[in-house]
């Protein structure tokens, strides 16, 4: 099967368009996606943790509501391969959805991550809007101070004669503690603090009219039009939380790094791979340490394991990674193998830029996956003579040249039909009875049932030849061997049995001599050298009578060879004899 190019690409941050009447979400891709003939390109939208699919759409583009959190992803996708139909609008998830995407025998794809965006609370009907904040990098208390700010994640709409400040509110009943210009504030307790977008028409709301450490968001809210009050303002009511907390000590875990190891070639047809420790990690006390194995020029997760070694099919380039880390706070649960992104992962610790305690060694130890050797080798094998008689035709071959049978594989031999190689019968021994006249062959397989089960051949139906496609040797990938030639049986009604001829000396260098037998009673007859693997070395024509005649044998291999005479339709008098060679 060709490679597959086709790739749903990825969003960046949605837009927010707002108006009275609707909320518009619009996203534009920062990584294009790539389509080949026959995909299409649709978009999804989810609400809520779950992320529950609510509408399909050919643009980025979704109406929304005013509150809640939402996603939106890219899906490349070919009708053949995924119905759509399937999706049920609030019940299919994107959990769901990806798996579908997997499950398929195509090349389909979905951007499982998506890009996200949180709608807070309801605008204002008279045209502000307070946006939305989002949490500067975490902070924590020294000399019982903190530093605590938010910067603009959605940004607000401030009509003339209206201004925009922030208010920090503490608790569970977010108490209106202080106000400022700017959405910045020091504190002085470590305790849970949110801070707030105010935009107000200076007309109608003075802010002197709070009363700090007394008045709630909720009772401010109750005073607006969005709280059914009638004073022309927008409040972000849910705020961003901040939580100072006592400073920590220095994070002191460290990933270390690897060095790339060996690959090993396994009997099932995988292959196996291994890193190798160059400067250790350093676990803290509670943390753990697991390997991420990763592919792609934008690594995604592929597996992960307890020690840097992984098993693997096909080829390709892949990293080893090692990911310290503290269980209390980060959760491997959250991985999706053959979705999650190594990016995501560095994100939530401190060495990317999130708060979790952590170390993940980004580089790792990079290797190409080769195709193994494959070791397998059939054996050759020499018919005997065979008759069709009243209880039918034994056929039985013995081996010249031994297979080569490696661990965990099986040899079988397979009787097979006519020029079309039709596939009889399976057996353990180079031994098979007919009761029909014809031409048979006995070949030789070395294969590993777990890498190719024969379960599927139909007997009477199915050509060896196809068999045969499926392995490396016929242009397939499959590791196995194979004696498509196999040991040829020509199967017809029994003759009067006849003498067979006598030849000397045994073993030959140069020249045979054949003494004919007395009973032969053809007017014509042909005598046949043949060798060991089925092939006519020489054939001489005789008139009778005569008694003997003489074959030259000094160019020839060495090795057993089969003398034959054949009359009229029937093959009779085999005698056997050794060639010395020159």
């Amino acid at each position: 099967m060709a490679q597959c190019t086709v790739s749903a690409g990825h969003l960046s941050t949605p837009q927010i368009f707002i108006s009275d009447e609707q909320i518009v979400l619009k996203a534009d891709f920062q990584e294009a996606p790539t389509l080949t003939a026959g995909y299409f390109n649709w978009f999804v939208l989810a609400k809520g943790e779950d992320l529950v699919i609510e509408q399909l759409s050919t643009i980025a583009a979704f109406e929304v509501e005013k509150e809640g959190f939402f996603s939106i992803h890219s899906l490349a996708f070919s009708p053949e391969e995924l119905d759509l139909k399937e999706i049920i609008f609030g019940e299919t998830t994107v959990v769901d959805l990806a798996e579908m995407v997997l499950g398929v025998d195509g090349c389909s794809d979905f951007d499982f991550e998506g890009s996200d965006v949180e709608l807070f609370g309801p605008t204002s009907l008279c045209g502000a809007y307070a946006g939305q904040l989002k949490a500067d990098n975490a902070v924590c208390m020294d000399d019982s101070l903190a530093q605590i700010s938010a910067s603009e994640y959605l940004p607000a709409i401030v009509p003339d004669g209206f201004i925009q400040v922030f208010l920090l509110s503490t608790g569970d009943s977010s108490l209106i503690t202080a106000v400022n210009e700017a959405p910045e504030f020091l504190v002085s307790q470590s305790d849970s603090f949110r801070i707030h977008s105010l935009v107000y028409d200076t007309a109608s709301f003075k802010l002197d009219s709070l009363r700090f450490d007394s008045t709630t968001i909720t009772q401010l809210n109750e005073l607006l039009e969005q709280g059914e009050g009638d004073i022309c303002a927008s409040l972000d009511t849910t705020g961003v939380r901040l939580f100072p907390v006592n400073c920590l000590p220095e994070c002191t875990a460290f990933a270390g790094s690897l060095i790339s190891g060996e690959q090993d070639c396994l009997s099932d047809g995988t292959k196996a791979i291994h890193a190798q420790v160059d400067e250790p990690a350093v676990v803290p006390e509670g943390f753990l340490k697991t390997y991420l194995l990763t592919s792609g020029s934008d690594p995604v997760i592929r597996g992960m394991s307890n020690t840097p070694s992984f098993i693997l099919e096909g080829e390709g380039a892949f990293t080893i990674h090692t990911l310290v880390y503290d269980s209390a706070f980060m959760s491997m649960d959250s991985v999706i193998v053959g979705q999650t992104k190594l990016e995501k992962l560095l994100g939530q610790l401190i060495q990317g830029g999130g708060d979790i305690c952590g170390a993940l060694d980004m580089e790792g130890a990079s290797m190409e996956l080769e195709d193994c050797p494959c070791e397998a080798q059939f054996g050759t094998l020499e018919p005997s003579d065979a008759c069709l008689g009243e209880r039918g035709a034994a056929l039985e071959a013995s081996v010249n040249t031994k297979a080569v049978v490696p661990e965990n594989y099986q040899q079988l031999f397979i009787l097979s039909f006519g020029d079309d190689l039709i596939v009889q019968e399976f057996s353990n021994e180079p031994y098979f009875e007919v009761e029909q006249a014809g031409r048979y062959r006995i070949h030789n397989l070395v294969y590993n049932p777990g890498s190719l089960p024969l379960g599927w051949i139909q007997f009477g139906q199915t050509s060896l030849n196809i068999l045969n496609a499926f392995l490396i040797q016929g242009g397939g990938d499959i590791c196995a061997a194979l004696d498509v030639k196999g040991g040829l049986f020509v199967v017809e009604e029994c003759q009067a049995e006849l003498l067979s001829p006598k030849t000397y000396p045994n073993p030959v260098r140069d020249q045979l001599n054949v003494v004919l037998p007395e009973n032969l009673d053809q007017k014509t007859i042909h005598v046949q050298l043949i060798d060991g693997l089925g092939n006519i070395r020489q054939t001489l024509e005789v008139d009778q009578p005569l008694e003997q005649i003489n074959f030259d044998v000094s160019g020839l291999p060495e090795g057993w060879y089969s003398l034959r005479i054949l009359y009229g339709t029937g093959r009779v008098g085999v005698s056997k004899v050794y060639i010395s060679g020159s």
